[in-house]
């Protein structure tokens, strides 16, 4: 996920203050896998799917906000004809 978050390609479509969030959530989760080695296994996937969750709200945001730009360009070129 560190490396998708610094990928070129992305780069500026993830504002500072998402990147951060993430990169602390994935920093956070590893410290507490390191401090949490015998946890449940539901309690692992717990995390897991906290982070997952944070991660792919965010990841997806760029794409969201290109889909609402384009409808909306779409919508206002229709009211024109």
């Amino acid at each position: 996920m560190k490396t998708t978050i610094n990928d070129e390609k992305l780069k500026d479509k993830i504002n500072v203050y998402d990147k951060k969030k993430m990169i602390d959530a994935l920093e956070n989760t590893l410290i507490w896998l390191e401090t949490n080695q015998f946890a449940e296994q539901e309690e692992i996937e717990k995390k897991l799917k906290e982070v997952e969750k944070l991660c792919s709200s965010i990841m997806m945001k760029p794409y969201s906000d290109e889909n609402d730009a384009k409808k909306m360009s779409e919508g206002f070129s229709d009211d024109q004809t």
